[in-house]
């Protein structure tokens, strides 16, 4: 009886992690996409108005390299991990800085010719804003929905006895942390 049930939930935690990637891959090229497309509409409002129609398409033809370099690095910075092993912000600033450097990097090596840097610099200050509001709203969300279904965070107390016990008993009412274990001296 003991297996099916832990073939059941093995493939639960699959297909979580399964939609976990998935979304958040999603939403870090969307939030790519829309940077690169937000730096070209500024930069062709500036300089020539008549083609802002046409900035869609162009940074769609950005995106598959950025797009690889970006979820590569993310991939590698951890930021796809479950939840309470993904890191945070930083790690997301560094990526993206990471991303523009190496997108950069192959196309000097490819022999482009820029007159300005402007879409790289503005296209990382862009994707800053974009890739980290998503990633902050799939935080809240997947949080809320959690939670609704019962899931809560473990945490292994570590301290004397009387602490131990005192936050241990802080915790009983709590929704969204539950007492796993503890470490005393």
């Amino acid at each position: 009886a003991g297996r099916p049930l832990l073939g059941g939930l093995l493939k639960f935690d699959l297909a979580r992690a399964a939609v976990r990637v998935t979304t958040l891959g999603f939403l870090d090229l969307l939030g790519l996409q829309l940077a690169i497309w937000t730096a070209l509409l500024v930069k062709s409002a500036v300089r020539n108005p008549d083609a802002m129609g046409h900035m869609w398409s162009v940074a769609s033809d950005y995106l598959p390299l950025g797009g690889l370099v970006m979820l590569l690095l993310f991939a590698r910075s951890g930021l796809y991990r479950e939840r309470a092993q993904r890191p945070g912000l930083p790690r997301v600033i560094a990526s993206l800085f990471q991303t523009t450097l190496i997108v950069l990097l192959y196309a000097l090596l490819e022999g482009e010719d820029f007159q300005s840097y402007y879409v790289f610099y503005a296209s990382l200050f862009f994707a800053l804003i974009y890739v980290s509001a998503f990633r902050w709203g799939f935080e809240n969300l997947s949080g809320t929905i959690l939670r609704a279904a019962g899931y809560r965070r473990r945490a292994v107390l570590v301290g004397s006895g009387a602490n131990i016990q005192a936050v241990s008993h802080a915790l009983r009412d709590s929704r969204e942390i539950e007492p796993y274990g503890f470490v005393a001296r």
